[in-house]
């Protein structure tokens, strides 16, 4: 009887964990001189790029993320003049999951999943 109570400790231990790990406030923010919008931008414009970037950030208990530093690699490359439809999430991973279940949560794993079209206007 004793071993099935460690299982059952151990069994919600790790289902707290996985629970509180799981419960994120994001702090989102941007600059640089071309602009990064969520929704679609008035006039014309053609899409150059869909593009889609994620970053792993472990042991950042700021959780904050500029975006430009995630997203100048696609301006840069595409000379765009601004972002569009842009999508931000913040996510685990199964190897977040992982890193945070093994470190119990000091890792604070967690992936930025970052999603727009890049577009050059008319």
């Amino acid at each position: 009887m004793s071993d099935l109570r460690r299982i059952a400790a151990a069994t919600v231990a790790l289902a707290a964990i996985s629970v509180a790990s799981g419960c994120t406030i994001a702090k989102i923010s941007g600059a640089g001189p071309r602009p990064l919008l969520l929704n679609n931008v008035q006039g014309k414009y053609d899409v150059i790029k869909h593009f889609e970037v994620e970053k792993t950030l472990t042991f950042d208990y700021t959780n904050s993320a500029e975006m430009d530093k995630l997203v100048a690699e696609v301006l840069n490359e595409t000379k765009a003049d601004a972002i569009v439809n842009l999508r931000i999430t913040v996510k685990m991973t199964p190897s977040d999951f992982l890193c945070n279940t093994v470190t119990c949560n000091l890792a604070n794993s967690k992936t930025w999943a970052i999603e727009g079209d890049a577009i050059k206007m008319k």
